[in-house]
């Protein structure tokens, strides 16, 4: 009796055996299952910096790049030129709007936009070209942003924002 049941256990113990054998060897032959990646959040977009420097005709000029603002998805760049005493604002934006989109340059920060200093003309057609009676060192003494409004009736939903970098004196 004692024999019967050690060759039972014998056979049941063989079983296994010979089943985690023939499960290994099955998972040998297949490839490891590929890892799903995880997802990853988006590295910031890294905004170009300004540029400051002189145009074919000597004057000092400064270009900025115009990120998109309050998810309106419109980008672009002002360049903004000494005229002796006058500065022009060159500005480009895209996708153009349909409607005349009212554009300033306000004191502050893109994050924190305060009061306006100068009044550019309207962006239409994704351009505005503007001439101010005051010279580029007042403009860019420092803590100044170009920022383009959805429209007149929408005047607090911002498209697109820049920061003025101050000139060296």
């Amino acid at each position: 009796m004692a024999g019967d049941s050690l060759n039972v256990l014998t056979q049941r113990f063989a079983a296994v055996v010979a089943s985690v054998v023939i499960i290994g060897a099955a998972a040998c032959g297949s490839k490891p299952p590929t890892p799903t990646p995880s997802p990853v959040a988006a590295a910031p977009r890294a905004t170009p910096t300004a540029a400051i420097g002189k145009n074919g005709a000597g004057q000092t000029e400064i270009k900025i790049y115009l990120s998109e603002a309050t998810g309106q998805y419109q980008t672009g760049s002002a360049t903004i030129t000494d005229l002796g005493g006058k500065t022009q604002v060159l500005v480009n934006v895209a996708p153009a709007m349909a409607n005349a989109q009212p554009i300033h340059i306000h004191i502050g920060t893109c994050d924190a936009v305060g009061t306006i200093s100068d009044k550019l003309e309207n962006v239409v057609v994704g351009k505005s070209v503007t001439e101010i009676d005051r010279p580029l060192a007042e403009i860019a003494a420092g803590g100044k942003v170009v920022n383009v409004h959805l429209s007149a009736s929408e005047i607090r939903t911002y498209t697109a924002c820049g920061e003025i970098p101050a000139l060296k004196p």
